[in-house]
């Protein structure tokens, strides 16, 4: 099933289907980075990590396009603002309303929840075609610090996609953190690479240069354009 032959619920975020909207220039260049940069790798990205998932548009376009064997999402849905509490609650409603019509089935059994359901680790699975799929509802901060070990390996994930906390420490955060499981050859996707300062605080574009500082020798900046950074790491690296 496409999305374009569901009705999926969207306040922030761009699908097939989507044809208006403020952010719709943006969105589309995302959309055109993808299909140029990860479309022609995509027999290689089998293993693949995204951090900040939203209402499910790049989760979907994944699953249809790249067909992972294995992904894990992470989000938090957790506003940095209270008066942002209902908007992130809508984000997450939203998520799992689009995974569903977009031809998500749970995976029974009593080892793990059902679908639509969250068990004492804040976790859900679920299959989309072949691929094994699982989102964890917590600080990627924190899942990247240990229990990610037990969905990879490290050196074993394709293609980690940035896209979370946009403040420069919670982006570098997540950098660092994601680096360890990435594989020689492996990609990182960047988005909002734009986005520099936000009520005088550094976000997403210093938290790529202080990187790019400290890991330049082991990896190669394979695009740079004003809203993304795509890196892969060096098969030495």
């Amino acid at each position: 099933m496409t999305t374009a032959a569901v009705e999926l619920r969207r306040s922030n975020a761009w699908f097939e289907c989507d044809r208006v909207g403020k952010h719709r220039k943006r969105i589309e260049s995302t959309k055109e980075l993808w299909t140029r940069v990860l479309l022609p790798q995509r027999a290689k990205l089998r293993n693949v990590i995204e951090i900040g998932l939203c209402e499910a548009a790049s989760t979907i376009w994944l699953m249809e396009n790249i067909r992972p064997d294995q992904w894990v999402g992470i989000d938090p849905w957790r506003p940095g603002r209270k008066h942002h509490a209902e908007m992130f609650k809508t984000y997450e409603q939203n998520f799992w309303h689009n995974i569903s019509v977009s031809g998500a089935i749970n995976i029974g059994g009593a080892s793990k929840p059902n679908y639509g359901q969250i068990d004492s680790n804040h976790e859900r699975y679920f299959t989309f075609g072949a691929t094994n799929c699982k989102v964890a509802k917590s600080s990627s901060h924190d899942y990247l610090r240990g229990p990610i070990d037990d969905d990879f390996n490290d050196h074993s994930v394709d293609l980690l996609i940035v896209d979370g906390d946009h403040s420069a420490v919670g982006c570098l955060t997540d950098l660092v953190l994601g680096w360890r499981k990435l594989k020689p050859g492996g990609l990182i996707v960047l988005d909002d690479f734009d986005r520099r300062w936000h009520n005088a605080r550094p976000n997403v574009h210093e938290a790529v240069l202080a990187f790019w500082n400290c890991f330049e020798h082991l990896a190669i900046k394979e695009v740079e354009t004003k809203k993304h950074v795509v890196i892969r790491r060096k098969l030495d690296g």
